[in-house]
């Protein structure tokens, strides 16, 4: 092809070409102004839709059949988590949950006695506070158990023991450490318990309130030894008398001792390691496990100063007031001398 042949092609393409771009701006022209309205103010807006059309598919009564998926709907919870999500880009703060704080402990939770028995009767000796007893009924079961001074409850309650008898009540001391003495009153003076006495005229109410108290005069000189009460002795002259003549082979055959100390290390009594069953100091309320503290306010921790004590003021004394540590308590043995 020779170079005019190659010019009057190019010349026809490029017209060719020209007049296609210019009907397709002038068709654009036209479609875009068909979709132009002017509002009342003026403005001239694009109508992407005819308004004519979309009102009419809006009024006909054609409706579209719409497959609708049934299931869970997580709208909620996406919504929610979206709105309390961190949007400032800072940590979070460390949420700490309330803790219930458990109440303080007290202290051990002992058994109370008005669940172990209830006290149905009271007799208190005055004079004689080792002649006091008491019945009382044990819970559960019902028996009956008639109760002195020193006596254990049976099993398994056998950690409380009989202290005292008062008209007040039963005074308890516990093997527990650490557990207060405590006291349980008699049942309630209702219509179910009140004492009567049947006679002429039916049943009549015990006047007063008062219980009755025994009195009893003890021997004046009696020859052994006789227990007047809790810890209350009255010494026999046979008594004395083996113990001024044979105290040596008492406390060499009998008794065994031994010096006590503190948590200090200081001596602070004499301590009965063993005692024979059935000997004269057993008679006379010793017992294993005792320690001796004083006698009338003079501290003792050895065996020889409690003889010499004894010996240098048997003429001054009548009355001999023996301290001692028993199962964690202090209590006070008194002895009587008939011959002073």
């Amino acid at each position: 092809m020779d170079v005019a042949s190659i010019k009057s092609t190019s010349w026809i393409i490029s017209v060719a070409l020209g007049l296609g771009l210019g009907y397709t701006v002038y068709d654009y022209v036209e479609r875009d102004g068909s979709r132009r309205v002017t509002n009342e103010d003026g403005l001239e807006s694009l109508v992407v839709v005819d308004p004519e059309y979309v009102r009419s598919v809006l009024e006909s009564d054609v409706r579209l059949d719409v497959d609708v998926k049934h299931g869970l709907s997580y709208k909620g919870e996406l919504q929610r988590t979206f709105l309390q999500m961190n949007w400032t880009g800072y940590e979070a703060p460390v949420v700490v949950k309330p803790t219930t704080e458990k109440p303080a402990d007290t202290g051990p939770r002992y058994k109370p006695l008005d669940t172990v028995l209830r006290v149905l009767m009271l007799a208190v000796d005055n004079l004689d506070p080792g002649g006091s007893f008491a019945f009382v009924l044990l819970i559960p079961g019902g028996e009956p158990l008639e109760l002195r001074v020193g006596d254990t409850l049976p099993k398994p309650n056998d950690f409380a023991v009989v202290h005292a008898i008062k008209k007040t009540g039963i005074e308890f001391a516990f093997k527990q450490e650490g557990r207060p003495n405590e006291s349980l009153a008699p049942m309630s003076m209702d219509d179910g318990n009140l004492i009567t006495k049947l006679g002429e005229g039916g049943a009549r109410t015990a006047q007063g309130d008062n219980i009755p108290r025994v009195e009893r005069k003890p021997s004046e000189r009696p020859s052994q030894t006789e227990e007047l009460g809790n810890n209350v002795f009255l010494l026999g002259t046979e008594d004395l008398d083996y113990f001024g003549k044979n105290y040596a082979a008492i406390l060499t055959d009998e008794v065994q001792t031994a010096t006590h100390y503190d948590e200090n290390g200081k001596r602070d009594g004499i301590e009965i390691k063993s005692i024979a069953s059935g000997s004269v100091a057993s008679r006379h309320g010793a017992q294993a496990g005792d320690v001796l503290i004083s006698i009338n306010g003079q501290a003792v921790s050895s065996e020889h100063e409690a003889i010499n004590f004894v010996k240098n003021n048997q003429d001054q004394y009548s009355v001999w007031e023996v301290v001692v540590e028993r199962l964690g308590r202090r209590e006070t043995i008194v002895y009587t001398d008939p011959n002073n």
